[in-house]
């Protein structure tokens, strides 16, 4: 009796082994299987207690590729940037990293993403990781106009963000490809120092002008007279930031010293120039980095003022500084070339509209003997400076003592600027190569020609 229990119990579990195994075929197979790695969200392991969240987007919502987001932050990490223009209250408020991995392209900065990443995070920035799967479509120029979509949905409409507590500047975000850095508020000019004898009475001037009594500061009371320089505030009723700054973004350990684009910054706030790209025609910007060059974004000579206050006119001082400014720029460029081991000998200038005389000025061989625009009353001749007698321009010599060349490789500019056109006659006739003029016309064709595809390889590479 026991033996045929035992006999019938065996045929009950054979039956049910049977049925199960029968049964596999009609069921997901991804129940069993182990998830794959494009089904889940690549998350660094070293860096997961600063994971927010992560999300999965079926398209990115230009190319029509999946991408996958993960974001990281430290709540209790101090913001180490941008410490100038900004209150307390603003201050709460933090950048953003995109940083692209996977994308179809060659990676040059060979640092370690683990190692890049834990230094932002812990200088306050929010990190997005954008993941392009390693789709073959993800590459320039399509791949610009990807992340300029990913940027309206990241920082305008902020819906990753929603539910995480994190708030941050819409404006304030940089795009890297995986391997790249950011070297951030580079000064190249300081206004007090090195402008022309009378640029401090004229940005007075300004003040008093166009500020007093017309813009409203931040805890709601209105600008008054300055009667010197030093009364005129910013936004928050700090003193003005008499310096300009410019940002570089580079591969980090590189394989090889890539070309270096710069272009001259026509936002009032130059970061803009970097993520405010939502409109698809500066998004070329982002391009350069991802076609392999080190990508320089400079800040523009206004009058002081906009730089916290916002876009207004009377809004330049290059009439009168623009050429000490502009070679200002390309030498720190050139100084920081070995240490972060991009080349010296290519390099291309561009500016459009209010930024064209940037690369009109710089186009001229051997540009430093290109003269100011024009002169301050207090300063007829051009030789006089704010800072006194013995004043030296930034970055005149390496550490070694040599000469610093203010020198370009080739320069593309767009202006519709009558004033810039003396500038530019000079550069069309004894300058270095000139990939496109174009005067009056602002359509959305003459803009792309700027992309990282087009200024490209066989003029700086």
């Amino acid at each position: 009796m026991v033996k045929k229990e035992k006999r019938l119990a065996l045929f009950r579990l054979l039956a049910l082994t049977l049925t199960v195994f029968m049964l596999i075929p009609c069921l997901p197979i991804k129940i069993f299987a182990t998830t794959e790695e494009t089904d889940a969200v690549f998350v660094y392991e070293e860096l997961k207690d600063h994971l927010v969240k992560t999300e999965v987007k079926t398209t990115d919502g230009y190319i029509g590729i999946p991408v996958h987001l993960a974001i990281y932050n430290d709540p209790d990490a101090s913001i180490m940037y941008d410490t100038k223009n900004y209150n307390i209250y603003q201050l709460k408020k933090r950048d953003v990293i995109f940083y692209v991995i996977n994308w179809n392209g060659e990676r040059i900065g060979q640092e370690s993403d683990v190692s890049i990443l834990s230094d932002y995070i812990s200088q306050g920035y929010v990190v997005v990781t954008v993941d392009y799967l390693n789709n073959e479509k993800a590459v320039p120029p399509d791949i610009e106009h990807s992340l300029a979509t990913l940027r309206q949905y990241v920082m305008i409409d902020q819906t990753p963000f929603s539910g995480t507590g994190i708030s941050i500047r819409k404006y304030y975000g940089y795009f890297l490809p995986a391997g790249y850095r950011l070297k951030r508020d580079v000064e190249y000019f300081d206004t007090a120092v090195h402008a022309s004898l009378g640029t401090l009475d004229y940005v007075l001037s300004v003040w008093n002008n166009y500020v007093a009594g017309k813009k409203t500061l931040y805890d709601g009371t209105t600008a008054t007279t300055a009667n010197t320089f030093e009364d005129c505030t910013d936004y928050y009723g700090d003193p003005l930031d008499t310096k300009f700054y410019l940002d570089i973004i580079y591969p980090s350990q590189p394989t090889r010293e890539t070309p270096v684009y710069t272009f001259e910054a026509t936002q009032s706030d130059r970061h803009r120039n970097t993520c405010d790209i939502s409109d698809h025609e500066r998004c070329h910007f982002v391009g350069f980095a991802f076609n392999g060059y080190t990508v320089v974004n400079v800040e523009h000579t206004f009058t002081l003022m906009q730089k916290t206050f916002g876009y207004f006119d009377p809004y330049k001082l290059h009439k009168e500084n623009g050429a000490k400014a502009a070679r200002a720029s390309i030498r720190c460029i050139r100084y920081f070339a070995d240490e972060l081991g991009y080349s010296q000998e290519y390099i291309g200038v561009a500016g459009i509209s209010k930024g064209s005389p940037y690369p009109a000025i710089l186009g001229v061989k051997n540009n430093v003997t290109m003269p100011e625009y024009q002169n301050y009353s207090a300063d007829p001749d051009g030789t006089l400076f704010e800072g006194g007698e013995n004043v030296v321009q930034p970055y005149m010599t390496y550490d070694d003592g040599t000469e610093i060349s203010s020198e370009v490789t080739v320069l593309r500019l767009a202006t519709e600027h009558v004033g810039s056109t003396k500038a530019l006659t000079a550069t069309s006739r004894v300058g270095n190569l000139f990939l496109c003029f174009c005067l009056a016309e602002r359509t959305t064709n003459t803009v792309c020609m700027l992309s990282g595809t087009a200024f490209s390889s066989s003029l700086l590479m």
